[in-house]
């Protein structure tokens, strides 16, 4: 996927549906971003997974970079959102989709 292409998606779907009852030659475009929402967003492809201080740097670096209700100030103060007491939790590709994206690409493993 490309780099805020959901993100993309989204926005245009809003903008779209802002003008259907206007322009009602749009609701097969909705459609079309409502079969791709649910393909994307159905319950098999995604995996809810706890993060904690042991998570991949990746995430972890991800986590700082783009939260966005309360924003992160570094390392330490992560260190302390991650806290045992504490608990966080994203959504990820689930590894039956990511195999299939790779069948896809033409990797197979």
């Amino acid at each position: 996927m490309a780099p805020g292409g959901t993100g993309t998606l989204i926005a245009m779907r809003s903008e779209i549906t802002a003008h259907l009852r206007h322009e009602p030659e749009l609701k097969l475009l909705d459609a079309d971003h409502k079969h791709l929402f649910a393909s994307w967003f159905k319950r098999g492809f995604l995996e809810l997974r706890r993060i904690d201080w042991q998570s991949p740097a990746a995430v972890l670096e991800k986590l700082i970079a783009y939260e966005a209700v309360h924003a992160i100030k570094g390392w330490d103060d992560l260190r302390r959102r991650l806290a045992p007491d504490r608990r966080c939790f994203a959504l990820f590709p689930s590894r039956a989709s990511r195999r299939t994206a790779d069948l896809r690409r033409g990797r197979a493993g």
